[in-house]
């Protein structure tokens, strides 16, 4: 908003510079971003609805430099027959309007506007266009009250009735377009039709032109939340709905249709009827707050006198009565903002100068902490990171055709997305972190070690909301680090068991021992090479590569390793690290080679080799897996590195050859295996 100083000095004394003006209106709260010769630029917030008018931001002035304000008095000659002896106003949603002001003038010469009525117009941006529209654009600038000039003889029947439109209808605004209206948009209607949008635009039927002569003055006051609603549903931004939807004051309807009848009076030797028509059921009276200087001075963080305190709100227009340690403070209806006490110590802060309130840190007390959700993921967080992992975050949002590249299920969608890259609730970081990848790649980065720590959205969507589930996801890809002269390249270049030793890292960190590894199938991953992570009975996430398809089609630079594993799960499981001395006895270690069914999983094997062992048992570890030449059709070679070692003494042979007896006899007994030379 623009405004002039030299039109503001009208209404208070301002002996500064520009500058000085709109340093101190920044510094209590009224932002001006800049200054143009004697024009402020004024940023105004969507709660001080009073401030978008000259006389606003003058009482700001007034309040915060102890001077006296000069509001418009406006002094009228009324004549003819009373105004509402030709003009009825009914209201039909009162909800919505809750009071409708308006004056009826005759004998009203038309044309141009005086050099000064111009000049303040432009220089507060609006352009001029003939004596009556300007004289309801100065008011309403003045004022912050938008008004509307009806051309009278259009009016028919010279009723007015404010109501919600029917759906489907029709009503040509004064910009010449064509609007189709629903039920939740307010309008004006004289006796057969529609006659303007309510506190957005005028029609262009009833509209004033250079013949008009008898002019109907509207000053109204709409429902914020309506008129906004209804700006938004017909795509327009007017002055008059710019003002209505931030708030204007309900008792100013009068002062403001009196204000521009007096100008038109002026200069236009308007002829006013008698009386104002003000159809105002429910009076709106001012809102009373309790106040407690005693806590002002607590939330602003200094003292200040309460005389002073009172003296503050009194210069911003307040009532305030002194019952003691509080205040009753009568808020006048311009200031819808105020609803509270806390408003009220805002008030005494910015007039009392918010420079003035002392730096200082906060005291001792309450100290926050993380959840349990947050610590535990704190900690795997740091686990990954010490595998060498990089984390990333990704949005909430994603596109679901990615996230259906790893679901069966489709995601839950937004119902207004910004575009169909953020259109649905992400079901899984594999995929998300699959997308960082992709982007990585296209910028020449394919060496990537990647993990997120975050929740996941899992439908259906109920009543309830979606479910929400915290999730633990990674991604390799590539070496970690190239080959260079005085390099030899990385032994670690990503694949299966590379991604397996991360999660096992991770499990190892969280105390989880009892796992295992068991081939699977799932969407996006590679039949042979997929794996379900569990944790005793509990199925606790899954491992494997991108499918070889959906790593063409997603342009990722080579094969890539994924995890994901259930944080919920994992929480409530993590066990806690078991004391064992280190060991006085040698260790007795063993290699042992067999042949087993093809279709026989090393888990399997595990689970007989470890059930037969002994008590003596210590450790495998599989070496070695060979199928082809010299190993018969259907049947593979496992090899497997063991040790013994006894708590109590050192291991005879006798006793070592033992334990490999049983095995070796377990294994026969349940897969008919035989040991290979």
């Amino acid at each position: 908003m623009r405004v002039a100083l030299s039109w503001l000095t009208d209404y208070v004394d301002c002996p500064e510079t520009p500058e000085r003006i709109a340093h101190d209106l920044t510094m209590s709260g009224t932002n001006i971003e800049s200054v143009t010769g004697d024009v402020l630029e004024a940023e105004i917030t969507p709660n001080r609805g009073d401030c978008i008018s000259v006389v606003g931001v003058a009482r700001e002035i007034a309040a915060m430099k102890a001077r006296a304000l000069r509001i418009p008095a406006p002094r009228l000659t009324e004549s003819g027959e009373p105004a509402a002896q030709s003009v009825t106003v009914t209201l039909a949603a009162p909800d919505l309007c809750p009071r409708y002001t308006a004056r009826l003038l005759r004998n009203v010469k038309n044309g141009a506007s005086p050099h000064w009525l111009q000049d303040r117009l432009l220089s507060s941006g609006l352009r001029p266009i003939n004596l009556i529209v300007d004289v309801t654009n100065y008011v309403m600038l003045e004022l912050g009250q938008p008004l509307h000039a009806f051309d009278f003889t259009r009016v028919r029947g010279g009723a007015i009735h404010v109501r919600r439109a029917t759906d489907g209808e029709r009503f040509v605004t004064l910009d010449g377009q064509e609007r189709t209206l629903d039920s939740s948009i307010l309008v004006i209607a004289d006796g057969e039709a529609t006659v303007a949008v309510a506190g957005i635009m005028g029609g262009e039927e009833s509209g004033v032109t250079e013949a008009t002569t008898t002019v109907l003055l509207e000053s109204a006051h709409f429902d914020a939340v309506a008129i906004r609603a209804g700006a938004r549903r017909l795509g327009m931004n007017t002055d008059a709905s710019y003002r209505f939807e931030r708030g204007v004051d309900p008792n100013g309807t009068v002062l403001a249709v009196n204000r521009a009848a007096q100008l038109l009076q002026e200069l236009a030797g308007a002829e006013v009827a008698s009386g104002v028509v003000d159809a105002y059921p429910r009076p709106i009276e001012p809102r009373v707050v309790t106040y407690r200087p005693a806590r002002g001075d607590k939330l602003i963080g200094r003292d200040i006198a309460w005389p002073a305190q009172k003296t503050y709100l009194e210069r911003l227009g307040m009532t305030v009565a002194d019952e003691g340690d509080t205040f009753d403070v009568t808020v006048p209806t311009f200031r819808p903002d105020i609803t509270q006490e806390d408003d009220v110590v805002e008030e005494v802060a910015r007039l009392s100068g918010y420079e003035k309130i002392p730096y200082r840190l906060p005291g001792g007390g309450f100290m926050g902490k993380l959840s349990p959700m947050q610590a535990f993921g704190n900690r795997v967080r740091a686990v990954l990171l010490g595998c060498g992992l990089q984390e990333c975050l990704t949005h909430s949002l994603a596109d679901p055709a990615l996230l259906m590249r790893f679901s069966d299920t489709p995601p839950i969608r937004v119902r207004t997305p910004l575009s169909e890259e953020y259109a649905g609730l992400r079901t899984s970081l594999m995929a998300m972190l699959v997308g960082v990848a992709d982007r990585n790649a296209r910028h020449g980065r394919d060496e990537l070690r990647l993990f997120e720590v975050g929740q996941v959205f899992l439908p259906p969507l109920t009543d309830a909301g979606v479910t929400e589930t915290q999730k633990a996801a990674g991604l390799l890809c590539g070496s970690p680090v190239v080959g260079r002269w005085n390099l030899k390249p990385a032994p670690l270049q990503a694949d299966f068991y590379a991604a397996k030793g991360v999660v096992e890292a991770l499990l190892d960190a969280l105390c989880l021992p009892q796992r295992r590894f068991e081939a699977c199938a799932a969407p996006g991953l590679h039949p042979g090479r997929t794996a379900r992570v569990w944790i005793g009975d509990a199925d606790a996430g899954i491992i494997g590569q991108v499918h070889p398809r959906v790593q063409e089609e997603l342009g990722l630079p080579g094969p890539t390793y994924l995890f994901e594993l259930d944080m919920t799960l994992l929480q409530g499981m993590v066990g806690r690290p078991a004391y064992r001395p280190l060991p006085r006895y040698p260790v007795v270690s063993r290699d042992l080679a067999l042949l087993i069914p093809s279709e026989v999983e090393a888990n399997r094997a595990l689970e007989i080799l470890t059930g037969a062992a002994g008590e003596t048992f210590e450790e495998a570890t599989l070496f070695d897996v060979y199928q082809g030449k010299g190993a018969p059709e259907g049947w593979k070679s496992l090899a497997f590195s063991l040790r013994f070692r006894s708590p109590e003494r050192t291991l005879t042979d006798a006793e070592t050859d033992a334990a490999l007896s049983a095995i070796r006899a377990a294994f026969v007994a349940k897969l008919g295996a035989r040991e290979r030379r």
